[in-house]
């Protein structure tokens, strides 16, 4: 029985009305079920006292907690209780109230769904009806989160599938529904397109399906598998992309070819995958032999593939019937090989001695033929292959036959249960031809060119077109890798963009260390090369025949060239050997004749395009060219002077280019490796700094600015230059430059400090420029990045920080909101502080107040609770000047430890904790006062 409140209780009730700002830390407080009609009676459980979101600035809305919904939570841990029925249908009714109110008045507040869905599985569920339930639907359409109630919800499911009865499962039924309820929004790829959404997040239902799909199949039995598979279908037809399953999803089950697990399809897909699986493990045969049989007879291929999977789940329930049905030579067919092929590698060995033969009746019928009607024997081989692998180690007529097909075909199939493997998470494309039939055209090179050439896209998404053509080329060059580059004289007859395939593949056999005979791989491509680039056509080639498909030009082979070349001599470990050098050289000097530079404006990311254009690419690789001759060339001597000269002229030539070229990489390359040029050849190096960095050209400039941005290690006759000319200002003051590379060389000016390049009191020197400057962003980097240095042992940053705090702390303005954030950085710097005299309590009684602006009150409250040890008033006095501004402070062990110093002190110290635990209490942070309170009980249990 629950006792009425005392006229006690009802003291503090009025109190706490007449008081709203002590209702959040009572609420959380209160726990038991008899203050309920008295919160009622008050009218504090009013509908109308749900919040609803506030827009606080622009396009940003804050949704603010109804606290008394904390007590509700708490409290109905005990409505399970059978003697609290009636205050369970109080609850019950309670929140379908607020939530009808909310959509009366069109408002929605996920923070209150989330509580009242904590509440709904403390509710008996018997007294929960199947319209009660539909609120949740309501609740899952917030705009602003559905998460956090999605998640409470996908447990109370589980909760239900632990109490198995007619009510709880039609009530699991209906919840299943609202929570996966489908709806059809605009593709990101194209507005003319559709794709299916949910109202939650893909992770949260991912994370439900989980945990509850196969039990829900197991209880619910057919109804739940209808209602996924019905759940499947709507996405299906909203994507409108069954005939492509096998690229969209690889593996029916969970799979890391799989492209996604977290979308609409992927999500839906393992519902009914794994409600079946329940079922069929429960049910009797002939209920699953009927519902199986129908899913291959489904108009939709991925139902059939579910179909094939379960039945090699389920082997053991399968009739003769259905596996007559599953062994018809339609299903042996790439569409459905990953399902088929390891149905057949888990389950031959029990099939009947005449299913047996029917397999090898068909795998024999899997046949390429050529005009005449005659067999392709490699082809054909490599296609029996692959299904004679999945049975070999079950069948000893298998195995045989296997081996003389891998004997025609020279090699393995690779990865044989999948009709196209993804070794990188890219985009897959149906290619017309497949790789079987391009095996054929290869023994006959120029037939292969002039189909390949020929061949015209179709252009329909998702239909296969000239990216899968391209793509299944370079599955071609990857098991032809070894001879492919025989036929070179009609290989350089292709279009740019089986080009570029074709030199990706060996550059990503390369990356890879592929086995190969790789001294004369090397050998063939770069005279492959070579003979490309001086083909007159090779570089008028404009693309168009490309009819706009993303799969490459002229560009694309000479960066993907480069980079290949770039690999072949960057690493010493992995190289193409010193002899293949002269002939690098040559490759790539005549790509920089002829390759024109990408178009820089002043204010382009010129690092950016230098090393992602084929120009940029290529000087890149011409660098590293060099680097690897004077490493490798003369190791007796640290002197490469003679490999140097062979290279001088080139750089030479791209450093004097006028102006009128217009070609800006190698402005940008030799600032980002102006170290590497240093070690090529110091004296050219330091000779050139002026013509480096000449301002004459604005965009040259620019270039080169950016580019040494990128470097680890400040050389002193750069810095120099930078002050003798200014530089530092006029970078700080461009228009053009990003935040990112200003920032770097403020970073720049800290180290000067550092290595006393630069003296913090120097009038005409970088750091009084910043200070002279006031620029709280630049400032703000110089703060952060003495900061990061806390750790050094070098006690120079620690000089520097207190030589800089005070003219810094002279900077701040309160007044603006870059101001206080500007203070609120300078809080970091607390950490330098180890004594609390009356200067550095002066800096930290200025900073204080905003801390939490930047969110840096937590590092403030850390180095406070360290001082406290030793100067425990002085950081009371900080501490409360700091809460003078609301902020949010997470740091509970710093907190408690403040409040113990400070109480350790005496009467005085528990007189100023009290203090600042009322000042918590004010700003309604019942947080900090309950580890206050933790802090004494623990204080005085001792």
């Amino acid at each position: 029985m629950i006792s009425e409140l005392s006229q006690d209780e009802l003291m503090v009730l009025e109190r706490v009305i007449a008081k709203p700002e002590l209702q959040p830390h009572f609420f959380s407080k209160v726990k038991s079920l008899k203050w309920f009609k008295a919160f009622s009676e008050k009218g504090l459980l009013a509908p109308p006292l749900n919040p609803s979101p506030v827009n606080t600035e622009g396009n940003y809305w804050n949704t603010p907690s109804w606290p008394i919904t904390q007590y509700l939570v708490s409290s109905s841990q005990h409505l399970c209780d059978q003697d609290n029925e009636g205050y369970a249908k109080l609850y019950l009714q309670l929140i379908v109230d607020v939530t009808t109110y909310a959509s009366e008045h069109s408002f929605s507040n996920y923070r209150t769904w989330w509580q009242f869905a904590k509440i709904l599985r403390n509710i008996p569920s018997d007294l929960i009806s199947i319209s009660e339930v539909e609120i949740i639907s309501y609740w899952l359409s917030d705009r602003f989160d559905s998460r956090l109630v999605s998640n409470e919800i996908g447990d109370w499911v589980v909760d239900l599938l632990e109490v198995p009865n007619a009510h709880n499962n039609k009530l699991t039924l209906k919840i299943f529904d609202f929570l996966f309820d489908i709806s059809s929004t605009e593709s990101k790829i194209s507005s003319e397109k559709s794709e299916p959404r949910l109202n939650m997040d893909g992770y949260t239902a991912n994370s439900i399906a989980e945990k509850s799909a196969k039990k829900a199949g197991e209880l619910l039995g057919l109804e739940v598998v209808e209602l996924f598979e019905s759940k499947f279908k709507q996405a299906i037809d909203i994507e409108g992309n069954d005939q492509w399953s096998v690229i969209w999803r690889r593996a029916v089950e969970e799979h890391e070819q799989n492209s996604s697990r977290n979308d609409v399809e992927a999500i839906t897909l393992k519902l009914f995958r794994d409600a079946l699986l329940g079922y069929c493990n429960v049910s009797h045969d002939e209920a699953v032999n009927i519902k199986l049989c129908s899913m291959l007879d489904n108009r939709y291929q991925i139902i059939q593939r579910v179909a094939i999977y379960i039945a090699g789940e389920s082997f053991i329930k399968l009739s003769r019937e259905l596996r007559g049905k599953l062994l018809n030579e339609g299903f042996f067919s790439d569409h459905y090989r990953h399902e088929l092929w390891h149905f057949l590698k888990g389950n031959f060995i029990n099939l009947t001695a005449d299913e047996k033969k029917q397999v090898h009746d068909v795998i024999s019928k899997l046949v390429y033929t050529d005009e005449s009607g005659g067999i392709e024997s490699k082809p054909t081989a490599y296609r029996q292959s692959i299904w004679y692998y999945s049975i070999k180690e079950q069948d000893e007529e298998a195995k045989v036959l296997y081996e003389i097909c891998t004997e025609i075909t020279g090699k393995e199939p690779d990865h044989p249960d999948f009709s196209s493997y993804m070794s990188v998470g890219t985009v897959q494309h149906e290619s017309p031809i497949e790789i079987n039939e391009l095996l054929v055209l290869l023994k006959t090179p120029e037939e292969l060119v002039k189909s390949l050439n020929d061949y015209k896209s179709k252009g329909h998404f998702r239909e296969p077109g000239i990216e899968g053509l391209v793509k299944k080329f370079g599955e071609l060059v990857t098991l032809e890798c070894d001879t492919i580059l025989s036929h070179s004289e009609h290989l350089i007859q292709l279009k740019p963009y089986y080009l570029h395939e074709l030199f990706s593949v060996y550059s990503s056999l390369w990356e890879a260390k592929k086995t190969l005979d790789w001294d004369s791989r090397w050998n063939e491509i770069l005279a492959f090369s070579e003979k490309l680039l001086v083909i007159d056509n090779f570089w008028n080639d404009d693309g168009s025949n490309s009819e706009g498909a993303f799969i490459g030009n002229v560009n694309w082979v000479i960066g993907t060239l480069s980079r290949l070349i770039e690999s072949g001599c960057k690493s010493d470990s992995h190289a193409f050997g010193i002899d293949k050098s002269s002939r690098a050289k040559r490759v790539l000097e005549l790509i920089l004749e002829r390759q024109p530079g990408e178009e820089f404006n002043l204010d382009s990311d010129a690092v950016s395009i230098a090393i992602n254009s084929p120009r940029g690419r290529c000087l890149e690789a011409y660098v590293n060219l060099a680097l690897y001759e004077c490493r490798n060339s003369n190791k007796e001597t640290t002197q490469h002077s003679e490999v140097w000269g062979a290279y001088d002229p080139i750089f030479a030539r791209e450093l004097d280019k006028p102006d009128s070229v217009n070609e800006y990489e190698f402005a940008a390359i030799v600032g980002t490796y102006i170290s590497n040029f240093i070690y090529l050849s110091e004296e050219w190096t330091l000779t050139n700094l002026d013509k480096i960095f000449d301002r004459s050209n604005l965009q040259r400039w620019l270039c080169a600015i950016q580019g040494y941005s990128y470097v680890s290690h400040l050389r002193p006759e750069i810095y120099a230059l930078f002050r003798k000319h200014n530089y530092f200002e006029l970078l700080l003051d461009s228009k053009y430059l990003k935040d990112e590379t200003k920032n770097r060389y403020i970073e720049f000016v800290c180290v000067a400090c550092i290595h006393e390049l630069e003296k913090v009191d120097e009038q005409d020197g970088s750091i009084a420029l910043l200070i002279r400057r006031a620029n709280y962003s630049e400032l703000e980097t110089m703060v952060w990045f003495f900061w990061t240095q806390r750790d050094s042992q070098e006690i120079k940053i620690r000089e520097i920080v207190f030589s800089l705090f005070p003219s810094l702390v002279a900077l701040i303005n309160p007044s603006t909101n870059k101001g206080k954030q500007f203070a609120s950085r300078l809080s970091l710097w607390s950490e330098f502080i180890d004594e609390i005299d009356k200067q550095s309590k002066n800096w930290l009684m200025s900073i204080a107040p905003y801390a939490g602006y930047d969110y840096n009150a937590d590092t403030l409250v850390e180095n406070l609770a360290r001082l406290s040890d030793k100067y425990p008033q002085d950081t009371y006095e900080v501490w409360k000047e700091a809460l003078s501004r609301p902020c949010s402070i997470y740091s509970d062990e710093s907190i408690k430890k403040l409040f113990v110093n400070l109480i350790n002190m005496g009467a005085d110290g528990e007189r100023y904790a009290k203090d600042i635990a009322d000042e918590y209490l004010r700003l309604g942070d019942s947080r900090q006062v309950s580890l206050y309170q933790e802090v004494v009980n623990e204080i005085e249990g001792e």
